[in-house]
């Protein structure tokens, strides 16, 4: 193992010096632009790995049945990447969940979760307009002013709910 971090350092040092010795014979403008591409090589790449990222999307595969309640509704929110109602929450979870699945009142036993989670801000309440339903969405989507970004608003007016 010594020899291979050896090896690694002689090379990386190799390389050090070979560069500078290229560099030794460009002028400012030269090695100015050289860096401006760099930039924008890194900017790229960076961008390709966060395109990468974002493509590798979460699944109900990823749902764990050992989370506390309060990860896995979150999770849920996360996943269906939209705002959910309790009604919304309690189907995924029956569908999801073995222990939710057993309760004799989930309706209930959601309820204090909902509320659980809300207080641990991992979840917001938010009312829309016209509608009667409560709705919970994940604090990042919202802005300083507590409006709803525009993915997850789709054009309807929203109203934070304390």
């Amino acid at each position: 193992m010594l020899k291979n971090k050896n090896w690694i350092f002689s090379q990386s040092y190799f390389n050090k010096k070979q560069s500078q010795k290229e560099f030794e014979t460009w002028n400012h403008d030269e090695l100015v632009n050289h860096i401006f591409e760099l930039r924008i090589q890194l900017n790229n790449q960076s961008l390709i790995k966060n395109k990468e990222a974002l493509a590798k999307k979460i699944t109900h595969k990823d749902y764990q049945q050992d989370w506390s309640y309060p990860n896995k509704i979150t999770f849920l929110v996360e996943w269906q990447n939209k705002p959910l109602t309790s009604l919304e929450i309690q189907k995924l979870l029956i569908q999801l969940d073995k222990r939710f699945k057993k309760l004799q009142r989930p309706i209930t036993t959601l309820s204090g979760l909902l509320t659980r989670t809300h207080q641990s801000n991992r979840i917001s309440k938010y009312k829309i307009k016209g509608k009667s339903e409560l709705y919970f969405v994940l604090p990042n989507w919202l802005d300083k002013q507590g409006v709803l970004s525009e993915p997850y608003s789709k054009e309807i007016t929203h109203t934070k709910v304390t």
